[in-house]
């Protein structure tokens, strides 16, 4: 291992877990300038990983394939002569897909009886706290790869940043000294602070003053979006469901700060350098999906017993209080926004 030529990475979803792979890419780079690195995702995540300057060829499946689908990729794989598969995902598909190719692998450890541990009895095994993109690190560790001082980076080529500005453009509703993004959607329930809490943080924000609000999130989110904007008409932009990701991207580069739920787009802001408040609820920083060197401050309840719940996310609270989320108070992340773009923060 210590040259190698042709490289594969695989991981397949989802769209925060592949954000943070680009600076594991941009390590196995440094230590192999010349090499071809692959990369196997999911058909609707490929635009995160196609423009990047570090790899040389994309793979995807699509949704719903299968073991049929697998095989011939393995195939098109094959026949690229790929030497040493790092699995940065390391479920069915993708030890599947690295057991048909039949070249040396590294996967990645997920640690999961120790997440079991801590979520269903509260007990803590995790000696250190490792985000993510270390985790990924780790499985070229024999190659002594280290990850350099950066985040993570998503490349929006020029005609998607020109695109998505025209769209802000015309859509402004106001002149303002600062915008701030909010995404308040999440895939889980356990992970959504509140509507009600959203619309008050807006309702704050506008008061302030000189202040503008964009709202971003997927078409399944509008839902959370539109009920804001309609309490605000005149003073909130909504545009949610109306965006690629890229396109998001784009648009949340052009914001002051961003607030979010532990979120996709909590990972896209940063890989976009825009400064984030993150708001956490049944999810913890053990899990290591907390902003990784990025400008951000984390909003969080650590007085309760009960937290986490899970690694990944619930359709509802077990002890039914969801008091890791009702208890954070707006006026709470209004200062953590107010810190970010303080002066002295830059």
């Amino acid at each position: 291992m210590d040259s190698l030529s042709r490289i594969l990475i695989i991981r397949l979803s989802s769209l925060g877990d592949i954000i943070l792979t680009t600076p594991f890419i941009r390590a196995l780079r440094k230590k192999f300038p010349s090499s071809e690195i692959g990369y196997v995702t999911r058909e609707q995540y490929v635009p995160l990983i196609a423009h990047h300057p570090d790899v040389d060829h994309v793979y995807f499946l699509r949704h719903g394939d299968g073991f049929r689908e697998l095989r011939a990729l393995a195939e098109k794989l094959r026949a690229a002569n790929y030497e040493h598969v790092f699995d940065l995902h390391n479920n069915v598909r993708s030890r599947f897909l690295r057991t048909l190719l039949a070249v040396p692998s590294s996967n990645i450890c997920k640690d999961n009886l120790k997440k079991y541990i801590l979520v269903s009895f509260h007990t803590n095994l995790f000696k250190d706290i490792v985000p993510v993109p270390e985790r990924y690190a780790r499985t070229a560790s024999a190659l002594g790869i280290v990850l350099d001082k950066d985040g993570p980076r998503v490349h929006i080529p020029t005609h998607v940043t020109k695109r998505a500005l025209s769209i802000l453009e015309s859509r402004q509703k106001h002149d303002a000294d600062r915008t701030v993004a909010l995404c308040p959607g999440a895939r889980h329930f356990t992970k959504k602070w509140p509507l009600e809490k959203w619309i008050e943080l807006a309702r704050s924000l506008l008061e302030k003053g000189n202040t503008r609000i964009f709202l971003f999130g997927s078409k399944e989110e509008s839902g959370y979006c539109d009920e804001i904007q309609r309490v605000f008409p005149d003073t909130v932009t909504s545009f949610c469901g109306a965006l690629s990701v890229l396109e998001t991207a784009a648009c949340l580069a052009n914001c002051d700060a961003a607030v979010t739920n532990d979120s996709g787009l909590m990972h896209l802001a940063t890989a976009v350098q825009v400064p984030v408040v993150g708001i956490f609820g049944s999810t913890v920083r053990e899990f290591g999906f907390f902003p990784y060197q990025s400008r951000a401050v984390v909003v969080e309840n650590n007085d309760i017993s009960c937290r986490p719940c899970t690694h990944i996310g619930r359709d509802r609270c077990p002890r039914r209080h969801f008091a890791c989320l009702n208890d954070i108070n707006p006026k709470t992340v209004v200062q953590a926004i107010d810190r970010l773009l303080a002066p002295d923060s830059l």
